[in-house]
């Protein structure tokens, strides 16, 4: 359950502005999908077409859409978010339909969104892997061609992630996936994480929603040792939020700044409460918080769904106030 929460998490933040109706018919009224771009004050005629499209799509006349939307890229040769929008809407249609691609690496070449552009290709080639390894699917791919594939993912993946610090979560959580992927492609196990005390670099990553369901940021505690001393640093991002929300900044003066030394016993408390988040809890929420814990090499990942960040903030606290 946890693993197709995740797959559609990717698949929702990249589709976010189109959505899914199976329930519209033919005669739905497109006036209702303007919602879908509330953030814009002043929609101009191409807006205006685009809402047309997604409603023709939504309806089920997918070609009548795409004829719509290929005469606004002839029109607008130079317009990254209509290659965007084909890219998403031929992927929706049939992940077997590769066309998409070349959509997305164009608007990856006219800049548009870069850092969730490469994101998006990320996504296509983990998706198109995911299709491949169904058990309908119409097509199967060699060992290698898993493997180029997820290596592809991995590299736009981390692109993005250096361009884009408002996708950075949800490049981590790719790079978990398809980690958990190319282990099961090599038959290799995955040792669960335990905390040791011989360790070069070990980093927690967590992300505390300021806006609710609609965002928030990420905070990180480095931890490594220094003249015979295990010392951590901490630090975070802006925070992020969708729309018009308009998120606190981080406190970023409540905190001490530089190196401050830790005990292990502090570090090894936490890795068990991480290892002990709960995947189904009895309280859920929309506003998830989310965990890293990274050991050299090896990285974890756990999201909780009741939106508990009581035990990080409590290390967090315990070291930097």
């Amino acid at each position: 359950m946890k693993k197709v929460f995740l797959i559609f998490i990717f698949l929702a933040f990249t589709i976010t502005l189109f959505g899914q109706y199976k329930y519209i018919d033919k005669d739905y009224d497109c006036k209702l999908l303007d919602w879908h771009y509330r953030y814009i004050k002043n929609p101009n005629k191409l807006d205006t077409l685009l809402i047309r499209v997604e409603c023709l799509v939504s309806r089920g006349q997918f070609n009548s859409g795409m004829k719509i939307l290929d005469s606004l890229i002839k029109s607008n040769p130079n317009n990254g978010k209509l290659y965007a929008y084909k890219s998403t809407y031929l992927s929706q249609n049939n992940i077997f339909d590769t066309a998409y691609f070349a959509y997305q690496r164009k608007a990856v070449e006219l800049n548009y969104f870069l850092g969730s552009s490469l994101y998006s290709i990320a996504c296509n080639y983990y998706n198109y892997f995911n299709g491949c390894e169904a058990e309908k699917s119409p097509h199967h791919l060699s060992k290698g061609k898993k493997v180029e594939l997820l290596n592809l993912a991995e590299i736009n993946c981390l692109k993005a992630m250096s361009i884009d610090k408002s996708i950075k979560n949800f490049c981590l959580e790719l790079l978990i996936m398809i980690k958990n992927k190319k282990a099961e492609i090599n038959d290799t196990k995955i040792e669960p994480l335990r905390f040791i005390s011989k360790f070069d670099t070990l980093l927690i990553i967590s992300q505390l929603m300021d806006c609710g369901e609609f965002g928030g940021h990420l905070e990180y505690i480095k931890c490594y040792h220094a003249k015979n001393n295990l010392v951590a640093i901490f630090s975070q991002d802006e925070p992020f939020c969708q729309g018009e929300q308009k998120p606190d900044k981080p406190p970023y003066s409540l905190y001490k700044k530089g190196e401050q030394k830790i005990e292990s016993i502090i570090l090894k408390s936490y890795i068990n409460h991480f290892n002990s988040i709960e995947e189904h809890p009895d309280m859920s929420t929309n506003a998830m918080t989310s965990f890293w814990v990274f050991i050299d090499s090896n990285f974890y990942f756990q999201r909780d769904m009741s939106g508990n960040s009581k035990e990080y903030e409590l290390l967090r606290d315990k070291i930097f106030k």
